[in-house]
């Protein structure tokens, strides 16, 4: 029994439009460039903020607003206006 190669089978269940789409979207891959300062910048406060949680998790410090979570839960799920 010969298995076919699973890309070129799930393109058979495309509509013909949309494997045209597809190909368009795969050819048209851009390279977005940022300025290598700018990502240092961001990594570094992020990675400060990492650090400060992290040390509050060890320490037991850390402490978990549960109405903020279940706000954004139930936000997510279009559930609060």
């Amino acid at each position: 029994m010969k298995v076919n190669d699973v890309s070129s089978a799930s393109v058979g269940y495309l509509k013909p439009e949309k494997i045209v789409e597809k190909k368009a979207k795969e050819e048209k891959t851009e390279e977005v460039k940022t300025p290598a300062y700018e990502d240092t910048v961001e990594l570094s406060s992020r990675q400060k903020r990492v650090d400060e949680i992290k040390a509050q998790v060890e320490n037991g410090t850390y402490k978990v607003d549960s109405e903020k979570v279940a706000d954004k839960f139930l936000r997510s799920f279009d559930m609060v206006a």
